[in-house]
């Protein structure tokens, strides 16, 4: 094939993955090894890893050197398994989600089969992987958040930099607090805590609290407010009848009537229902919202 030719070929098969393309995906369209190694020599590609390329377009940094290992490791250009069989893992998936501050050291890929390499900068780990703990983050194959955060917990990563993990998972687009807490359950085991409430505590005090918790902290906060004050207006009686330690059953009753009385007036107050019925259509809306991204993360395809 005309150089020319060739390289009007790899330039649309390169709109795939952000400008890499394999040796084996050229082929099916007519460009050979030859042709590859023409390019290569005159510069017109850049040979990354064995049987992958980039073009001029290419934009160079991690995330290029995560693809192109990624394309090496699965030989294919497009995931069309589900699960796919290789799938970026660990603390690349950690950064792949901006998931904390720890910087990869290696490209961390996850397989149900035994995979080994030969290369110093590729680490492959076996385990099997469901469809819902897969997604797509720019045109790869990621562990999703729950299962990255699983993983590493499972591993020898402090405790400092899991909590900051932590903290970003909960502005991770398309994740449903229900189902980060239940991963936090799973995970607390591993740093010695005992559920997610522990773990939670001792990583906000390291790390911070997320915003989007301040924010619901605050909405909770407004809703139960007029409830506790009104509570503690209708148990002032029977606090003082309490002291009184001759209270006859009949004196009791005439204690707690009033106190009673007024609780269920308050709950029944439309002010007060109004807030409640706001703070749950809220919480809806962002669990709502939620499973739609897990939706739309579903259906993305690579690149």
């Amino acid at each position: 094939m005309k150089a020319h030719d060739a390289l009007t070929t790899l330039v649309e098969l390169g709109t795939e993955q952000d400008g890499l393309v394999t040796t084996a995906r050229a082929r099916e369209f007519g460009v050979t090894p030859v042709d590859l190694k023409r390019l290569t020599d005159t510069g017109h590609v850049t040979r990354l890893r064995r049987g992958v390329y980039a073009l001029p377009s290419a934009p160079p940094g991690p995330l290029q050197e995560l693809r192109a290992a990624w394309l090496e490791a699965s030989g294919r250009d497009r995931s069309g398994a589900e699960p796919p069989d290789t799938v970026v893992s660990h603390v690349s998936a950690a950064a792949m989600h901006s998931l904390g501050d720890l910087i990869p050291q290696k490209h961390e890929f996850t397989s149900p089969r035994r995979r080994q390499t030969i290369h110093p900068d590729v680490t492959f780990h076996r385990s099997g992987l469901s469809p819902a703990e897969c997604t797509m983050v720019n045109g790869l194959p990621v562990t999703t958040v729950a299962r990255t955060l699983e993983d590493l917990a499972a591993t020898t990563t402090d405790f400092d930099h899991f909590s900051a993990m932590v903290k970003d998972a909960f502005s991770a687009p398309g994740v449903s607090f229900g189902a980060l807490l239940r991963t936090l359950d799973r995970c607390a085991p591993h740093f010695g805590l005992e559920d997610h409430s522990e773990l939670m505590t001792e990583a906000f005090e390291r790390a911070g609290t997320p915003p989007e918790l301040e924010a619901l902290e605050k909405v909770v906060r407004q809703a139960v407010q007029p409830i506790a004050r009104r509570a503690a207006e209708h148990l002032a009686p029977l606090t003082a009848a309490l002291k009184n330690s001759a209270l006859t059953a009949q004196r009791w009753d005439r204690a707690l009537a009033p106190t009673l009385v007024g609780l269920n007036s308050s709950l029944a107050d439309e002010r007060l229902q109004r807030s409640l019925q706001k703070l749950a259509a809220d919480i809806t809306a962002a669990e709502a919202t939620a499973a739609l991204d897990d939706q739309e993360s579903e259906k993305e395809t690579p690149r």
